[in-house]
């Protein structure tokens, strides 16, 4: 249990780093200190690193998957409805296509 203790811990470390880092370049592109497109840049950017690291995990990938998708839910109204849908519905499709590819070479 400590290790989904620590997982579910770095899960919400992530979601709520997310946020803040999401918030701070939403200011600065409203401020027009950045272009608009930069945040979706970043966004962007974040969502693979974390689909790639979830990707790299066997096992604990799924875990953290759900610890993720647990995490956004209970975060989201600390977030706004896009930030909301982005950290909630990637995760879903992520771990559709775990389910799918477990089951795949499963029959294969």
């Amino acid at each position: 249990m400590n290790q989904f203790v620590r997982g579910f811990q770095e899960v919400a470390a992530g979601i709520i780093g997310g946020i803040v880092f999401f918030a701070i370049l939403a200011a600065f592109a409203q401020d027009g200190a950045i272009p608009t497109g930069m945040v979706l840049l970043f966004t962007l950017v974040g969502i693979l690193g974390t689909v790639a690291t979830i990707k790299s995990y066997r096992k604990s990938g799924f875990v953290f998957t759900i610890g993720w998708i647990v995490e956004a839910w209970l975060l989201k109204d600390a977030m706004d409805t896009t930030a909301f849908l982005v950290y909630f519905i990637i995760p879903i499709a992520v771990l559709v296509a775990r389910i799918v590819v477990f089951f795949r070479n499963q029959f294969v």
